[in-house]
């Protein structure tokens, strides 16, 4: 025989439903030893990198910030830094996916900006903080690129 399923018992079930699902996507979300921003008023360096072009399109990836992996559920890439000696790990978003790592000396208030080079073959680390002048930092190749 069955039961009759009542509004009430539906809107009950909505919404334990829906804190659960708030409860684990706010709770599994981090990874031990993930990167977190610095403070912002502590001094820091931005390092940013170009956005899609489209749909099927992103520029370069940060994957790891000084051995710290960032997190997946970002919406761009944008990132407070610590001063001092830094080591970026960057990948792509096709195949090959891995460019050697980027190290530099990051310097409070400036801004660091990651493009891809002629045929996504290299990334290159900018200085943009005057933007009416970039400097190349460094630039990065694939190790397989062919």
């Amino acid at each position: 025989m069955m039961r009759k399923v009542s509004s009430g018992d539906r809107t009950t079930q909505a919404l334990m439903m829906s804190v659960c699902f708030a409860v684990v996507t706010v709770s599994s979300c981090a990874k031990q030893n993930q990167f977190s921003n610095v403070d912002a008023n502590t001094p820091h360096a931005l390092v940013t990198a170009d956005a899609r072009l489209y749909w099927g399109d992103r520029g370069p990836i940060v994957f790891a910030i000084n051995s710290q992996p960032t997190s997946f559920w970002r919406s761009k890439e944008q990132y407070r830094i610590s001063t001092g000696a830094t080591t970026l790990q960057v990948v792509a978003d096709r195949e090959p996916y891995d460019f050697y790592p980027l190290t530099f000396d990051a310097m409070a208030g400036r801004h660091y900006h990651l493009r891809y080079g002629l045929s996504r073959a290299s990334v290159n680390l900018y200085d943009i903080t005057d933007v009416n002048s970039p400097v190349l930092i460094q630039t990065s190749a694939r190790p397989d690129f062919k």
